[in-house]
């Protein structure tokens, strides 16, 4: 059971450790002898009192808990409930199926105890491991896919064998093919985590644990390389002038240093590589994936055996990755850190076998897929700049743009056109700020928000074209004129402005999000449906506005169950768009309350969306006949209502 607020009892008279519990063990599993289970208790000790997880007394007591379970052989009883209930202190009515509260502390456990054990345990020179540098004699993992610890022994004479040994109590197994789970606080897991896992496994020669690090970022190098093969071919958009210009070389003195600067260093100690792993068209897939992302400036990308020191003023944020050579396998460690030698704001470990048929695109595709959920609008890095109020101009008014769009107020709206607006007549040639101005105008057009005297459609059309001047190879320029064409409803143009910028850079959640959009607002909801399902994993968080198609995209092909489930977690006061997928859910299954607040919320907020349903829809972009089709969904919901509350006021 957890421990009751304030008992500070000691780890090892909280664990009470038998033989006879030991023997409980499952048939196949390592029987631990007392030293062993002495040395895991003395790591569980170091651990919870490490910087990495004193301060969270939730990680500690989920780390005691699954620990005691297994030296006591009862790793089958190691269940989401049991971890909630037992260990996090939540109620017996807590449900494992509608919350990720467990798989959420095991991801940040998880990682806590990777930059523990890195610190502790690190080997000192290519796979051999450093005795004399070892503080401890056991090493406590808990693997992407389990709640249940593996223990590692790295001191020949606990390990009783002429070589070190693994005691495992998991048949998990780390893929590279895992899933992410993203989480709000930045923190990585598996989508997949599993409540089962109790399967013996033998006990197999111990690998340095810090094999385990982070092929994720680093194969996702040699993705990209050939993935330019795999490209469709690059539509033309004849409206848009030629120009010269690329964005990167940007002569505006306001300009420099306007875009968060990115750096990365593949650090590969091993002494040989298994046959299919190159480092250096690593490195280059990572650079390639990084560059696609230019709401950032790259800085450079290094191939080195050992880390270097280097000045922290270099770049903003400084992505690591480590990898060794174990067999036919590479394992690494990769960590973001706010500037060179500044604090960690995300890790992750992983093992990667040799990919399979077509190679060199399933290692492009997974680069992209380890960068995406890191620099994408929304994810990591933009969410630790939120944080940290960057003195960055370009940047500060893009991420005002994202917190607008994720909670479009009237006020988020105008400060992030205002901050647009004013590098603008700083003469900034930023292609990213002239796409975020581009949003936010046709916000003017499609919600009537801080409406100006010009035509906002007008000036969106211009900022977007402006965009592709200064940026010709920028997916967000792209993504703008996706945008424009959109509502004025141009399709042809639409598609090829869209396909264009998944072209650029297919990894932007941003802009995957928005064809799929796009395709479901045309009526094309299989289409869309399938393209978000396809980059779930890249998301490191959805704002509003995505989880109304994906709402959308589930509910016109028919997936009412997984509709609702989105629908269910929404706030009406998010958006006008929201109130209207949770009115159109609340008609579907006939919940009055929850019809009546999206009710209230669209006439108090938006009275013009709510009196004009299909104009406003199609001022959104909406073919006619999906208009029609969501606006009867929308009646319905309405009437289930009833009728409104009289003297609702603006809160």
């Amino acid at each position: 059971m957890a421990r009751p607020p304030g008992d500070e009892t000691d780890t090892k008279s909280e664990i009470l450790v038998t033989s006879e519990g030991a023997e409980q063990l499952a048939d196949g599993e390592r029987i631990l002898t007392a030293e062993q289970r002495e040395a895991v208790l003395a790591a569980l000790d170091v651990a919870v009192t490490s910087p990495h997880l004193a301060g969270s007394r939730q990680l500690s007591d989920f780390l005691k808990y699954v620990v005691s379970k297994v030296l006591s052989g009862e790793s089958e009883d190691i269940k989401a409930y049991s971890i909630a209930v037992d260990a996090l202190g939540r109620d017996e009515s807590f449900d494992p199926q509608n919350s990720a509260a467990v798989r959420v502390a095991a991801g940040r456990l998880r990682q806590a105890l990777a930059l523990h054990n890195a610190q502790n345990t690190l080997p000192d020179e290519g796979d051999e491991i450093a005795q004399d540098k070892v503080p401890v004699s056991a090493v406590i993992q808990l693997q992407p896919g389990s709640y249940i610890p593996t223990f590692e022994f790295i001191d020949r004479d606990l390990s009783g064998d002429a070589g070190s040994t693994i005691a495992s109590a998991s048949a998990t197994s780390i893929r590279a093919d895992d899933p992410l789970l993203a989480v709000a606080d930045g923190t990585f897991i598996p989508a997949d985590v599993q409540e089962t896992g109790s399967a013996p496994v033998p006990v197999t020669p111990i690998v340095p644990w810090v094999l385990l690090p982070i092929m994720g970022a680093v194969i996702a190098l040699i993705s990209l390389m050939a993935w330019m093969t795999y490209l469709p071919a690059e539509p033309k958009l004849a409206e848009v002038p030629p120009s010269s210009s690329t964005g990167q070389n940007l002569p505006n003195e306001g300009d420099r240093f306007a875009r968060p600067r990115i750096k990365t260093t593949l650090i590969t100690p091993s002494a040989s590589y298994p046959e299919w792993f190159k480092p250096r068209e690593a490195k280059d897939a990572i650079i390639l994936s990084a560059v696609r992302f230019d709401d950032f400036e790259f800085v450079g990308g290094e191939l080195v055996k050992r880390p270097i020191e280097d000045d922290p003023r270099d770049a903003d944020f400084h992505l690591q990755v480590t990898l060794y050579s174990a067999g036919d396998e590479v394992r690494g460690y990769a960590q973001l850190s706010r500037g060179s030698a500044g604090a960690i704001v995300w890790s992750r470990l992983e093992v990667f076998n040799k990919p399979t048929d077509p190679p060199i695109r399933d290692m492009a595709d997974l680069a992209g897929r380890r960068i995406a959920p890191l620099l994408s609008p929304y994810s990591v890095v933009p969410s630790d700049m939120l944080q940290t109020v960057p003195e960055r101009g370009g940047m500060e008014c893009v991420l005002k743009s994202h917190r607008y769009f994720n909670n479009q107020s009237d006020a988020n709206h105008k400060e992030a056109r205002d901050c647009a607006e004013a590098m603008v007549a700083a003469g900034t040639r930023l292609p990213g700020i002239y796409a975020a101005l581009t949003f936010l105008y046709l916000d003017e057009y499609r919600e009537g928000r801080n409406a100006l005297e010009r035509d906002p459609l007008m000036a969106a059309d211009r900022t977007s074209r402006k965009a592709v001047e200064l940026g010709p190879e920028s997916a967000r320029a792209y993504q703008a004129r996706l945008a424009v064409h959109k509502v004025v409803g141009d399709i042809k143009s639409a598609r090829e402005a869209g396909q264009k910028a998944l072209s650029l850079n297919p990894y932007d959640t941003d802009i995957i999000a928005d064809y799929a959009a796009w395709l479901i607002s045309q009526g094309e909801a299989d289409e869309g449906y399938q393209l978000l399902q396809e980059a779930e994993d890249l998301f490191a968080a959805r704002p509003a506005w995505v989880e109304v198609y994906r709402y959308l995209s589930a509910w016109m092909t028919g997936r009412e169950t997984q509709a609702h489930n989105v629908a269910r977690f929404l706030n009406p006061a998010r958006s006008p768009m929201v109130a209207a997928v949770v009115l159109m859910d609340a008609g579907i299954v006939k919940d009055p309350e929850r019809a009546a607040e999206a009710q209230a919320q669209l006439r108090r907020d938006h009275p013009t969306f709510h009196a004009n349903l299909k104009v406003s829809l199609k001022r959104r972009g909406f073919e006619e006949s999906v208009a029609a089709r969501i606006a009867a969904s929308i009646r319905e919901g309405l009437s289930v209502a009833g009728p409104p509350t009289v003297g609702a006021t603006r809160n």
